[in-house]
């Protein structure tokens, strides 16, 4: 029975010795999609370095990272009525994101190469491989 136990840690260790960095890297907690508008999206050019010293000084090498000061929704309008409030939340993008180094990389790419700042919409899986 020790001897199996020992094989078992054995091959388990050698099949993630055998995993590529990345898949042992990728956050699993992070958001895989990110939307900017044309003011979130400079506001986060503007502070890409930030985001990224602060992922590379954590220990995960992930971040928050919060675009509210920059332009993003402030609250709901007075009184609002409930159809105002359900089109508010489909049409509204986030601006707080979990986001791992690669991707803040990616993202600060993918917004530097745009060609204009229009609503945009990042699925980090497909664009940043």
């Amino acid at each position: 029975m020790f001897v199996n136990a020992t094989l078992r840690c054995v091959f388990s260790g050698l099949w993630l010795a055998l995993l590529p960095v990345s898949a042992m890297a990728q956050c699993f907690i992070c958001d895989r999609v990110v939307e900017f508008t044309p003011k979130t999206a400079k506001c986060f050019l503007m502070n890409a370095e930030e985001f990224r010293r602060a992922a590379q000084t954590d220990p995960a090498k992930r971040t928050e990272v919060n675009l509210k000061d920059c332009g993003g929704p402030r609250g709901l309008d007075a009184f609002p009525n409930l159809d105002s409030l359900a089109d508010a939340r489909q049409t509204t993008p986030r601006v707080t994101y979990l986001l791992d180094l690669e991707a803040i990389e990616c993202v600060n790419q993918r917004l530097r190469t745009a060609r204009q700042m229009s609503d945009l919409r990042i699925e980090l899986d497909t664009e940043c491989e």
